[in-house]
């Protein structure tokens, strides 16, 4: 709010939910290496869970929960903006953040394109099951996506059908792909 009092309040939480979200968090613990530092117990070790976005999301929140505790709302508060000061900006770019499924919706919505349905096939066992993603808009396919979930999978396939629909946002996407990208909304 500060650094955009004018904006509606809409977009303000569209802002804070892209930077608060399982991915966003999950990214930014990725780009630190926190993975390497989680003790887990044997089953997560042998499913990779220290690459799972929920575990590392997890963590970060922790972690920042503890700098809270340990020091003062201060001291978290500028660890936060250091974390996610970055990420603020390319939500601001990509319009409503890094919730791409809401943010299809609305560009499909705005265009009057049809509504949206997701497929999703599942494959594998349980324990390491992997999800595929097809977005429809209209009838026809715009995006595809792969991923743990099946939320995951559609959040994947919506990114793929915006980059797709919308002109110039490809050097935006690119710039959160590379860094602490784009999942769920969850509270900090």
């Amino acid at each position: 709010y500060r650094d955009n009092p004018t904006l509606p309040e809409g977009d303000l939480a569209k802002r804070r939910s892209a930077v608060v979200s399982t991915r966003a968090l999950a990214g930014i613990g990725r780009s630190l290496g926190i993975g390497d530092y989680i003790y887990l117990g044997q089953g997560e070790k042998l499913t990779e869970g220290k690459n799972k976005a929920s575990i590392l999301a997890d963590t970060m929140e922790a972690l920042i929960g503890a700098t809270y505790v340990s020091n003062d709302i201060e001291t978290a508060r500028q660890l936060v903006m250091r974390l996610v000061g970055p990420l603020l900006k390319d939500a601001a770019a990509l319009g409503a953040g890094t919730d791409w499924k809401t943010s299809i919706q609305e560009l499909a919505a705005s265009r009057q394109l049809g509504t949206i349905y997701y497929a999703v096939e599942g494959a594998g066992p349980d324990h390491a099951r992997t999800f595929k993603a097809v977005l429809n808009i209209g009838g026809k396919p715009y995006g595809n996506g792969s991923g743990h979930s099946k939320k995951e999978a559609e959040q994947e396939a919506a990114a793929d059908a915006w980059r797709q629909l919308s002109p110039g946002a490809v050097a935006a996407v690119a710039s959160v792909s590379e860094g602490a990208s784009p999942e769920s909304s969850r509270s900090v």
